[in-house]
């Protein structure tokens, strides 16, 4: 793991270079091709497994007025009764995970590279706001409220709510393998039976697309890992993943943070709170491996991993945010 960067302390801009035409239009066709193979390959996977995703299925969906043309997800449990005030979870990216005494509320929003940085983040922080305003959801809205992500939606959160319009009305994030830190170069990591890392590929394609030739990498909203601690909300459940490329950047940001909080730690440097930082390290797992199903006895090994880190997020939550 590199050493700790100066969180909160002025850094010099870091502009994003201008790639060649040749590389824009290689990049640009890799990634359309890329997005096109996933959107298919998502609606066949729904045609065949229709009874598993009915059983996921929202309670309904809703667009709000701040950005009419997203819709989003709503999730209430199944016990809940007319009139019952429940806390609220805001998630971005991805398919969540269930908080059996909790409303979600998943987030979608708009994206690269028709959208580039920094469109999502203030996509994201207006629609936090409608969620957080919405009379029509059964949540207490005297109780505090929590928002994570994974992957690009981590990133998100950790960016969005450290606007003024959502300074004090998230207290808790839980930010899943986010993308942390665009200021340095990645070193790929192979998984321990060898496998490739995940974003070993698309990583570059993602970055073009998100971030347009000028851009300060090191600006806060892009890499959160240059935020001060103060414009962050008080509580933060980071998880990496342990052969992960970005599982580096992810460790450092909570450690810093976590020093910054002058608080006695507890735990090793997988698995620690200090102060309101929470970090846990996830081993022998990929990027996304909450959301990528594997074969066999791995497959069995992948979905009791993430029983169990699903079971510590809803434990944290209830016990330091809620």
């Amino acid at each position: 793991m590199d050493s700790l960067v100066q969180s909160g302390e002025p850094q010099p801009p870091l502009p994003a270079k201008s790639l060649s035409i040749f590389e824009r239009i290689k990049f640009g066709v890799q990634l359309w091709t890329f997005k096109i193979f996933v959107i298919v390959a998502l609606r066949v996977l729904r045609w065949v497994k229709q009874s598993h995703f009915q059983k996921i299925a929202p309670t309904y969906t809703k667009t709000y007025d701040t950005r009419p043309g997203l819709r989003h997800r709503v999730f209430i449990p199944k016990d809940w009764k007319t009139g019952e005030r429940l806390p609220l979870y805001i998630n971005i990216h991805g398919g969540g995970f269930a908080i059996s005494d909790a409303t979600i509320v998943s987030l979608n929003y708009r994206d690269a590279p028709l959208y580039p940085f920094p469109i999502p983040v203030h996509d994201v922080a207006a629609l936090i706001s409608a969620v957080l305003s919405d009379p029509e959801l059964p949540v207490n809205s005297a109780n505090p409220a929590a928002a994570g992500g994974f992957s690009a939606g981590g990133n998100l959160v950790l960016a969005a709510t450290q606007l003024g319009s959502l300074q004090g009305k998230i207290k808790g994030l839980v930010p899943i393998y986010p993308v942390v830190d665009f200021s340095k170069p990645r070193v790929y990591k192979k998984s321990k039976s060898g496998k490739p890392d995940i974003l070993e590929k698309t990583g570059k394609l993602f970055d073009w697309a998100y971030i347009t030739a000028g851009t300060n990498r090191r600006d806060t909203l892009l890499s959160p890992i240059y935020a001060r601690r103060e414009t962050l909300p008080q509580k933060i459940f980071f998880v990496g993943a342990e052969e992960d490329v970005l599982c580096d950047g992810d460790e450092i940001m909570a450690n810093q943070l976590g020093q910054q909080e002058g608080a006695e730690r507890n735990g090793d440097e997988s698995n620690f709170t200090q102060g309101g930082i929470r970090w846990k390290k996830v081993p022998q797992q990929q990027h996304g491996f909450t959301h990528i199903a594997q074969k066999g006895r791995e497959e069995e090994e992948r979905q009791q991993v993430c029983k169990r880190l699903y079971k510590d997020i809803a434990e944290w939550l209830n016990h330091e945010v809620y």
